[in-house]
């Protein structure tokens, strides 16, 4: 696979389109419910605003879904607790601890698809690391300011 060089993000220019991008919000793909659209935008926000493409974007949807899911069966799971009788009157443990174990590993594969986690994408990396960070510090910037309404926020 090709290896992505992007250009050095200290230089004014570059800088520049960090601020600009920094200020987008990157959309789902496809509606979410309140508390996926909130996991998805912290996805999105891990990554520099430039490398999400709209296959990336479906799999952060994804990836925010399965993060949802997960919350729902924690809840299910500390309601019910972790074991239970079975009709012999036998303590098993909860079959939703299964479902979670999967739910789990899906949220870790996504991740990984992503570069999120360990990637072998080439998007990973301390080049990346340090272009993610830049951006991310321009993101608080802006939220600083953007209670004046100084600089618009663009939509992705």
């Amino acid at each position: 696979m090709a290896r992505q060089e992007r250009s050095r993000k200290s230089t004014i220019t570059n800088s520049i389109k960090t601020m600009e991008s920094a200020s987008k919000i990157i959309q789902p793909p496809f509606a979410l419910k309140d508390s996926e659209a909130k996991y998805f935008q912290w996805i999105v926000l891990a990554r520099e605003y430039e490398t999400w493409s709209n296959n990336d974007k479906v799999i952060a949807a994804n990836l925010a879904k399965t993060y949802v899911a997960i919350d729902e069966l924690w809840a299910e799971i500390d309601a019910e607790g972790y074991s239970s009788e079975n009709q012999r009157g036998a303590t098993v443990a909860n079959p939703k601890l299964s479902a979670l174990n999967a739910m789990t590993g899906a949220m870790q594969s996504l991740n990984k698809t992503l570069g999120l986690s360990a990637s072998q994408r080439g998007l990973s990396g301390a080049k990346q690391g340090n272009r993610n960070l830049a951006e991310q510090q321009a993101r608080v910037v802006i939220e600083k300011i953007s209670d004046n309404d100084l600089i618009p926020r663009l939509q992705a």
